[in-house]
């Protein structure tokens, strides 16, 4: 089956991190990340969303995070969306995406890099997992989407995170991410380019530019079990 799942994002920390440890002392970080995207509307009027991801890091990562980072600090992040779901108290289903953050770089003065992992456990063995994403897109491209593509068919995008929420019948307090399509391609026999927003993926390309340009530094594939 094909499969790609990558993320880059820049923004500040929601949060200061929350450093714990497993069973066995691996070091597990959790912060969250806001980034902002402006822009013009059709009728020339300046828009502006922020989009809040919950993120995670392991090993040597996660205690830089810990030790360099703190709320409202920059942070450059590379990883994989992660999906989980679970049982609430009152019975509904829930679930959420979240990043694990393979690759960081710090922002600013003294600035570091962060460790890469591999997708192994900690035992060596290969792990798998699936990672389910709502999608959106807008223009010609939703019309190509829709025409040429169905259940099942493989489709590689690139675009952004968009976070939204609302409040539920119970009253409590929902949300989620899904992906705002910028750019596609279609993967297999007849595959060809889908097209691209005006406003496509440069600003993750000049993130990822400026990454490799610092040289991150290399932790150990166990640092990640999954």
């Amino acid at each position: 089956m094909a499969s790609f799942n990558k993320v880059i994002l820049l923004g500040n920390l929601t949060r200061d991190p929350q450093l714990s440890y497993t069973p066995n002392q691996t070091a597990v970080v959790d912060f969250g990340l806001a980034t902002n995207r402006k822009w013009k509307d059709q009728n020339g009027n300046s828009q502006e969303e922020t989009c809040f991801v919950e993120c995670r890091a392991f090993g040597r990562s996660a205690e830089n995070i810990n030790k360099y980072c703190s709320k409202g600090k920059p942070l450059l992040v590379e990883g994989h969306l992660r999906f989980s779901s679970w049982e609430a108290q009152d019975g509904s289903k829930r679930s959420k995406l979240s990043v694990t953050v393979r690759n960081f770089q710090f922002i600013g003065s003294g600035g570091g890099s962060g460790g890469q992992g591999q997708g192994q456990g900690q035992d060596g063995n290969s792990r798998e997992e699936t990672c389910f994403v709502d999608c959106k897109a807008f223009g010609r491209m939703a019309e190509n989407i829709n025409k040429y593509c169905s259940k099942g068919r493989p489709l590689l995008v690139d675009g952004r995170l968009t976070f939204s929420s609302w409040e539920a019948q119970d009253g409590s307090k929902r949300s989620k991410l899904r992906v705002t399509v910028e750019n596609f391609q279609f993967i297999g026999s007849g595959g060809g380019s889908g097209g691209q927003s005006q406003d496509g993926p440069a600003a993750a390309q000049q993130a990822g530019s400026a990454q490799q340009s610092e040289g991150a530094d290399a932790a150990g594939d166990a640092d990640i079990p999954f």
